[in-house]
């Protein structure tokens, strides 16, 4: 796509973001009830904060970074101020560069940016996925929030690099919250059916499979969400679930 014309990609960006946000939506009439009403507050707390995220985002202008790349006339690198520390940028993910992911969505916190997965109709994966990225958002404002000058700012823009050779940097707590309330919200699109799957001991990878609707490029995530859903339902201990998940970050990540 980077062959396009950027007036050209930014048209089609912005479609992309309306298609995500209309599914979003669809998504949020399923799983905000239930987090809603959880039983666990941190549940409810935590797990409310991405539609408030992206409802908020809904008022900034410049969500489209193409938009911005083009009236500014920057190259892809250079800063924009956004008018509220809460805003993000939206940008197409570029599949090649991350080679053997099939992901429909990720956050680059650099950049403030989540990276959309061009499809044509996104799924209740695609959102969930989106979700679990907002988790991402917010705990980068938190992270932001601690910045008071430009020593700050420039070791926070080093912690999210990495060089060749090196693993990527990646905050594992971060990551263990934005899977929980994955899973959780997950679970609620399928009215329960991940967690009674689990505790009944039956395949899971089915129940996903079919309740999902998955196009055939997301059947790769499938071992790894079923694997992180066991862990979550499977024990009460917070613990266990976050070990699985270290483990599994720890073979690709430098997981601090």
């Amino acid at each position: 796509m980077q062959h396009l014309p950027i007036e050209r990609r930014e048209r089609l960006l912005e479609k992309c973001i309306a298609s995500y946000g209309e599914a979003f939506k669809k998504f949020e009439k399923k799983v905000r009830p239930t987090i809603l009403s959880h039983a666990d507050a941190w549940v409810t707390e935590q797990g409310d904060l991405p539609f408030q995220i992206f409802d908020l985002n809904q008022g900034n202008s410049l969500r489209n970074k193409l938009t911005v790349l083009q009236n500014n006339n920057l190259p892809g690198s250079s800063k924009v101020e956004l008018e509220n520390p809460n805003f993000f940028f939206f940008d197409f993910l570029d599949p090649a560069s991350m080679p053997g992911a099939n992901l429909s969505a990720a956050f680059e916190a650099a950049s403030r940016t989540i990276l959309l997965r061009k499809v044509n109709l996104p799924n209740m994966l695609d959102c969930a996925v989106m979700y679990h990225e907002l988790v991402h958002v917010g705990q980068d404002t938190a992270e932001r929030a601690t910045i008071r000058n430009e020593d700050d700012f420039n070791q926070y823009l080093r912690s999210k690099q990495h060089f060749r050779g090196e693993k990527p940097r990646i905050r594992i707590a971060y990551e263990v919250t934005a899977y929980a309330l994955e899973i959780e919200a997950l679970n609620a699109v399928l009215a329960g059916a991940i967690r009674d799957t689990v505790l009944r001991k039956k395949n899971l990878m089915n129940v996903l499979t079919r309740g999902l609707q998955l196009r055939k490029e997301q059947l790769s995530m499938l071992p790894l969400l079923t694997k992180f859903s066991t862990a979550y339902f499977c024990s009460s201990d917070i613990g266990h679930f976050a070990r699985v998940v270290h483990e599994s970050y720890a073979q690709v990540y430098d997981c601090i």
